[in-house]
């Protein structure tokens, strides 16, 4: 007998990374914000003391148990978010755990932790490389927001994306054909105030996208990000007089990560006469590396100018990805009203999947 097992893809891995990313990033930055300007307090007394890592151990727990008890796709970000706080928590204690006198301060502690990181989202996009969903992959999707049904109405957005997947399952399926049967036989649930709200927005922004000068400003933007974050970083280390340090790791380090982040942007600009979402994504590619890898550094020169670089980077990190869903939601959209059933688990050519 041959037995083979093959894991079925979700398509939203890739976005539910990034928030558990970012919720990491945040968590070790703010962690060691907090312990500096407390004075690194002690949590216990006489003999204990409670290792922050315990708190990362808590919020993974509470991660495991939210993906583990909820089908609802909603609770999946929150998840993401809450476990990467938790790693994030958990993983700036490894200096603590690695060293025979329990050193907290062991000076690669930062090198480790981001290694750590950026393993995670290498590790994230090459289960993601196929930029089409398999069949199965599709229809599995499928079912899981068919299930979210409840007395006969399901969201409008859900059913669309549903429907959406189904196109890319195997049409000779029997359960194919009764999930697009039940899917079309349900109803669409009522507004609701937020969801009224959302909609909104999307048409707003369908509008504005239109506009000629959109794309412009969307150029000036960006174009002043890319150029900001190569000149900033640079002012910075004159400023601090780190070009004296004859190239010290965290001179090269800051430059280099912050050009390339400018490159990556600049890659989004020379793609933006064609596609809005592929700039988009690359935007969120470059935002990300500075998060990841920028700000650390930047932390380590100064802790100002740190948490400044980091409300910076989330906001930006933030507008990006929802700039990302209302491209897709206005293409769903257009879609809907032409009567297609657009593929919105592909990525656009020459876009990474950030």
């Amino acid at each position: 007998m041959r037995w083979s097992i093959r894991l079925l893809r979700d398509p939203d891995a890739v976005d539910l990374g990034d928030l558990f990313l970012v919720g990491a990033v945040v968590a070790v930055l703010g962690i060691r914000l907090y312990l500096t300007l407390t004075g690194f307090p002690r949590v216990g007394g006489g003999d204990l003391h409670i290792s922050h890592m315990l708190y990362g151990g808590l919020l993974l727990l509470v991660a495991v148990f939210l993906y583990a008890t909820f089908l609802d796709r909603r609770v999946r970000p929150i998840a993401a978010v809450v476990g990467g706080v938790g790693f994030g928590t958990f993983i700036d204690e490894i200096g603590k755990f690695i060293t025979a006198d329990n050193d907290y301060f062991f000076k690669p502690t930062a090198a480790l932790i981001y290694l750590c990181l950026i393993g995670v989202y290498l590790l994230v996009r090459a289960t993601q490389m196929r930029r089409m969903l398999a069949p199965p992959d599709a229809l599995a999707q499928a079912l899981v927001l068919a299930a979210n049904a409840q007395g006969g109405q399901i969201d409008a957005a859900a059913q669309h994306r549903a429907l959406g997947l189904l196109a890319l399952a195997d049409q000779a399926d029997p359960l194919t054909v009764a999930v697009r049967r039940y899917l079309a036989g349900v109803t669409p649930a009522e507004d609701t105030p937020l969801a009224r709200l959302i909609e909104r927005v999307e048409r707003a922004y369908m509008r504005v996208e239109r506009e000629p000068w959109f794309e412009r400003a969307l150029g000036a933007i960006f174009g002043l990000y890319a150029v900001g974050s190569i000149i900033g970083a640079g002012v910075l280390l004159v400023l601090f007089g780190q070009f004296t340090a004859n190239g010290d790791v965290v001179s090269v380090g800051l430059v280099a990560s912050a050009i390339a982040t400018g490159l990556l942007v600049a890659r989004g600009l020379v793609l933006l006469p064609a596609s809005h979402l592929a700039m988009y994504h690359w935007a969120a590619w470059g935002i990300l590396l500075s998060l990841l890898v920028t700000q650390p550094f930047l932390f380590y020169l100064s802790e100002p100018f740190g948490i400044v670089g980091l409300a910076v980077n989330l906001l930006a990190y933030a507008g990006v990805r929802s700039m990302i869903a209302q491209d897709r939601a206005s293409s769903a959209r257009r879609a809907m009203t032409s009567g297609g059933t657009p593929d919105e688990t592909a990525r656009p050519a020459a876009t990474p999947a950030a």
